[in-house]
């Protein structure tokens, strides 16, 4: 995750097995943190590959998939997912806290479930379950701790800190989790 000097935001992940990558995401984000653009590579189980290209603009995303373009209108609120890690969804951006209640967020994704990488919607319920105080690099930070509701997938936990950056993501019923070992705050 990279901050721009004009405060916009540059995140890239990859997902491999060995030296062989199997999915992996770039996504730029404005000085507001609305997506602006999301490039997406997705390596299927037959090993063809396929690159998605979206366009958010205001009340709609143009995505580029195999030669062809498709627009589509997006909900009033809406996140972007990009599925080898929760922890790109970034709902908390736009989560209430000062509501306290659980909130409805849809997520603008690859459908890879149908096979595809055109976008689809997913609706994920979020709750901000507590604030604590955890170790830092730099000294104690502020996180944030969110319960994730996803149909199909079921409750997952992420903790984020007071600067947006993803510290840990748990899936309790299937025992998995994933935790940032340490990150470097510059600037």
């Amino acid at each position: 995750m990279h901050t721009l000097p004009d405060g916009a935001l540059i995140w890239r992940s990859q997902l491999s097995h060995g030296t062989t990558p199997l999915s992996a995401c770039y996504l730029l984000r404005d000085p507001q943190s609305r997506p602006v653009q999301l490039i997406f590579f997705w390596r299927w189980t037959d090993g063809h590959e396929d690159v998605a290209e979206y366009r958010f603009m205001p009340g709609y995303v143009t995505t580029f998939y195999r030669e062809q373009t498709q627009e589509m209108l997006l909900p009033a609120r809406y996140e972007v997912y990009s599925w080898h890690t929760i922890t790109e969804n970034f709902v908390w951006m736009g989560y209430d806290q000062a509501a306290r209640v659980a909130q409805q967020f849809n997520l603008v994704s690859p459908n890879i479930q149908d096979d595809t990488l055109w976008p689809g919607v997913i609706t994920l319920e979020t709750r901000l379950e507590q604030m604590q105080i955890a170790p830092g690099n730099d000294g104690p930070r502020k996180v944030a701790v969110f319960a994730l509701q996803q149909p199909g997938v079921g409750l997952q936990y992420l903790h984020v800190d007071e600067f947006g950056v993803p510290l840990k993501w748990a899936l309790p019923a299937e025992h998995l989790s994933a935790v940032l070992a340490e990150y470097t705050r510059t600037g």
